[in-house]
């Protein structure tokens, strides 16, 4: 039986396409790539940055890194040229050692700045009957060993599971769920869920975020950890019975030569003896901190 949940109230390079067919304006293709063991060193990150469409990527005991999935092209008016076909790509390479898979169309402008990938998303005509659209969806398999950074935008969950390295994950208009994972640093969407299921208790700063979604965190066990919980239209939960209230938290800012201090008005609480932090921030939604049963 469970235990009844306790409530806190806020008070205020490889590309290889096959299968390719074509019926007027749209266009679906079968993505197969493929990163050999031998051209993967140790202590490297996956990144992947997707725009449009679904991202799943996966530990396997494996040794290299296979990228599986599907390309959609459409257009409202007229045909889809080869030629702007070929434009629109999945891309793998390296940069400053670790491994990078990224979609580069014309508008979407990524750009490697400051040791990461940028995406500077722009058009010049504003009439998206003549602009090509497209979709990724992709099924990913890595190491589990490695650290791994995913994100997505628009049109499909995020999904992450049985990666054993450190694990960031983004979504805008989508759910996040994270499954049998060691390590997160953060999980944050705009439009949707967060659901995260730890192998074990955490032992550094996490940050959860989500605008209009619930957070759902799965834990072995009693975590050692402070939570610092921010909700508009929502409230915190736990059936956890080790905690304990802080006090408010006075944040000091400079303005000039003036120190200025405010007192945060989030929802404080200590798990057992207290140790990392897990911030939880939402606007229209609850998060809960349960302990998993399997």
């Amino acid at each position: 039986m469970e235990n009844p949940m306790k409530k806190f109230t806020l008070f205020l390079s490889i590309i290889l396409i096959a299968s390719v067919a074509v019926h007027g304006q749209e266009i679906t293709e079968t993505i197969n790539i493929e990163i050999p063991a031998d051209e993967i060193e140790a202590g490297q990150k996956f990144i992947i940055k997707n725009i449009n469409g679904m991202v799943r990527v996966s530990g396997s005991d494996g040794d290299k890194i296979v990228i599986n999935g599907t390309r959609e092209l459409w257009k409202k008016r007229g045909e889809i040229s080869s030629d702007e076909a070929e434009k629109i790509r999945l891309v793998t390479r390296t940069y400053q050692n670790n491994w990078y898979a990224y979609v580069d169309a014309p508008g979407t402008n990524p750009e490697f700045e400051d040791g990461e990938l940028r995406y500077h998303m722009h058009w010049d005509d504003h009439d998206d009957k003549n602009r090509i659209q497209f979709s990724y969806d992709l099924e990913i398999s890595v190491p589990r060993n490695m650290e791994v950074k995913a994100s997505t935008i628009n049109s499909g969950d995020l999904e992450v599971n049985g990666i054993y390295g450190l694990v960031t994950a983004g979504n805008v208009n989508g759910s996040v769920i994270i499954k049998d994972v060691n390590r997160i640093n953060r999980a944050i969407t705009v439009n949707g869920d967060v659901e995260v299921w730890l192998n074990e208790v955490p032992v550094n700063d996490i940050d959860f975020k989500t605008v209009n979604g619930s957070i759902d965190l799965y834990l072995p066990a009693q975590p050692d950890a402070v939570v610092e919980f921010e909700s508009i239209h929502g409230e915190l939960y736990t059936d956890f019975d080790q905690y304990k209230p802080l006090p408010a938290r006075l944040n000091k800012t400079k303005h000039g030569d003036q120190s200025l201090y405010r007192i945060n008005n989030n929802t404080m609480i200590q798990f057992g003896d207290g140790g990392p932090e897990l911030n939880f921030k939402m606007v229209n939604g609850s998060a809960y901190i349960r302990q998993r049963e399997s």
